[in-house]
């Protein structure tokens, strides 16, 4: 589900924890979260997805997406108000890499 976000565009971190919401609406929030976290490290460290940091009034502007190291995604990911819709006018998102895009089109 979340590698099929992240090859139709850029999608928030918090866009993971919405979806869960629709497929498992007896699940706790902290659950979500814990699920959510779990399966965008397992795309990050498989390589299928990227980081990026935006200013959420430059959305339209594909350079104003400013990818996140690897050895930061840990604890970016850790901290809470990543997985808000916007905090302080920026918004955390993911989008696929190439790999992530052929694994997802099932031609790796």
């Amino acid at each position: 589900m979340l590698l099929s976000s992240a090859n139709e565009d850029y999608a928030g971190l918090y866009e993971a924890v919405w979806e869960l919401n629709s497929s498992y609406p007896d699940a706790s929030l902290g659950e979500k979260y814990d699920a959510a976290e779990g399966a965008i490290c397992g795309l990050l460290s498989s390589g299928l997805i990227v980081l990026y940091k935006v200013n959420v009034s430059e959305t339209m502007h594909l350079d104003s997406y400013l990818p996140i190291e690897k050895s930061d995604s840990g604890h970016l990911l850790e901290n809470p108000v990543s997985w808000y819709p916007e905090y302080k006018g920026e918004r955390i998102v993911f989008a696929a890499t190439d790999k992530g895009e052929r694994v997802y089109l099932g031609s790796s």
